[in-house]
């Protein structure tokens, strides 16, 4: 039950869920090889991530993920504009 969202800046946008929404952080790291490889991405992809979950639940949470990629492009073949790679909408409650 989680939802990992992909973001420029991981800093601003934790502090948005912190400070606007209420979450808290629940885990804070490194992007392991293991995750960059279990979600397809390119060898050698690094990054930082921070697991953010609402105080009123213990179900659901949202991983902000700050990636480094080898090189610049399209993760996924033939993409279009609107492809996101990911979930069209999230329900937060």
């Amino acid at each position: 039950e989680e939802v990992i969202v992909t973001v420029s800046d991981l800093a601003r946008i934790e502090a948005v869920f912190r400070e606007v929404l209420g979450w808290e952080v629940v885990f804070r790291g490194a992007l392991r090889d293991d995750e960059a490889a279990g979600w397809d991405l390119p060898a050698g992809t690094r990054g930082r991530q921070v697991l953010m979950g609402s105080p009123s639940s213990r179900y659901g949470r949202v991983r902000l993920v700050e990636l480094r990629l080898p090189r610049a492009g399209p993760m996924r073949p033939a993409p279009q504009w609107w492809d996101t790679g990911g979930a069209f909408a999230i329900n937060l409650f």
